[in-house]
């Protein structure tokens, strides 16, 4: 029983003296464990410190007095654009500014340009440390970025066609200036609208938007109609637009009225038609021109033939029966008799119409040549001086283009 008891006892200690053991080993994992702890801790307190130095971005805190307390690598090189060092105040005007974010208590963004480059600031008051945290973004691509999309979109919004855009199902994401002044819907109705809405024929919307899919743009003639019900002809420009992995996003469509074209189309061809009727009439009133003259012609050859008849029948016989019984007159009625029968030719008139501005006198001269009379019976018929009479036959052979030209005058007026 002794014996049992002594073993007993025994085994408590040892039961004892072991929990002491397992408790010790307990205690010292613990403390191993938050050792661990404490060192995961202070390692991400290493990183979170290393954070700021090794952002990119400009980094800097400024006590709300304007003090630099603290700037990143990152932000160096502008901090040495103003001279400024840690724990000197920084540049007066940009203490205005911190005062005012400090005295605020929220949050503001604001844009600067330093370097030739644009920097959004965020700044972020702490109060409770006295000063102000502010970071840095270079956002000069985007605002270059913002700039070209402005310039692209005011001169769209400038331009006489009208723009738009629609997702796949064809709803309008996009409408310019110049679309809302052709249609005479809002931006904001556009938005509302299909494009199928737009157009005069639901069935012609849908073929092109089919064509536009299977063929990726199209192109041609349309019609219209706008918000009051008016319908009008335009040209259509439609094509598919793709996101940055080349997936189709939506289409554009650029879309001109041609209502003054056409109407101008129309215009040109009712002055056509006319121009076609002036023509014919005018081919008309030729031919009936031609058909009078030629009358006037067969009436101006009757004529004569009807001077020569009264000349020859009437006028010579009576001439001849005068020259039998004056026999001192007889070179006068010869001279008579000659320029009667020149009535009845066209020496006369040819002279007229080669347009050679000669006078009566040197007409009536040319006559008497072309008779065969000498100087001196032309300067007795017309009782002027043989010289004169020279003087004229000089002046007429200028006129007919026979100076210096050795030919008969006599024989040339006879050709005529």
């Amino acid at each position: 029983m002794a014996q049992t008891n002594k073993t007993k006892e025994k085994l408590v200690n040892e039961i004892k003296l072991l929990q002491k053991r397992i408790a010790k080993l307990e205690t010292t994992d613990a403390e191993r464990k938050q050792q661990q702890q404490q060192q995961q801790q202070q390692e991400e307190i290493r990183n979170l410190a290393k954070f700021p130095e090794e952002n990119p971005n400009p980094i800097y805190r400024v006590s709300k007095g304007g003090v630099l307390l603290y700037a990143n690598p990152a932000s160096r090189k502008l901090i040495l654009e103003d001279q400024t060092k840690i724990g000197d105040k920084i540049p007066e005007k940009w203490i205005g500014m911190i005062k005012g974010v400090y005295d605020s208590g929220k949050r503001q963004q604001v844009e600067i340009e330093l370097s030739a480059r644009v920097f959004l600031f965020d700044l972020f008051p702490v109060i409770k440390g006295g000063y102000v945290n502010s970071y840095a973004t270079d956002i000069t691509g985007h605002k270059q970025a913002e700039e070209r999309i402005k310039v692209f979109s005011d001169a769209i919004n400038s331009a006489s066609d009208c723009f738009m855009l629609t997702d796949l199902k064809g709803n309008i994401t996009y409408a310019n200036v110049s679309a809302s002044r052709t249609f005479g819907y809002t931006p904001e109705e556009f938005l509302k609208l299909n494009i199928s809405k737009l157009d005069a024929d639901p069935r012609v919307a849908k073929k092109i938007t089919q064509e536009v899919a299977k063929k990726e743009k199209w192109r041609g003639e349309v019609t219209n109609i706008r918000t009051n019900g008016e319908k009008f002809p335009s040209f259509l420009s439609a094509f598919i637009i793709r996101d940055d992995k080349g997936n189709p996003k939506g289409t554009m469509g650029i879309l001109r009225d041609i209502t003054e074209i056409k109407k101008t189309e129309e215009d040109l061809k009712k002055a056509y038609s006319k121009l076609e009727l002036d023509k014919r009439l005018l081919t008309e009133k030729n031919i009936a021109f031609r058909v009078a003259i030629e009358e006037i012609e067969i009436e101006k050859n009757r004529l004569k033939d009807e001077i020569m008849t009264n000349v020859s029948e009437i006028v010579l016989p009576i001439l001849k029966r005068i020259r039998l019984k004056e026999k001192a007159a007889r070179k006068h009625l010869d001279l008579l008799e000659k320029n009667l029968r020149t009535l009845t030719s066209s020496f006369g008139r040819k002279l007229i119409d080669r347009q050679l501005r000669l006078t009566p006198k040197e007409v009536a001269i040319c006559n008497m040549v072309k008779s065969g009379l000498a100087t001196k019976e032309i300067s007795g018929i017309l009782n002027i001086s043989t010289q004169t009479i020279d003087k004229h036959r000089k002046n007429i052979r200028k006129k007919l283009g026979l100076s210096k030209k050795d030919i008969n005058l006599t024989s040339f007026l006879q050709n005529l």
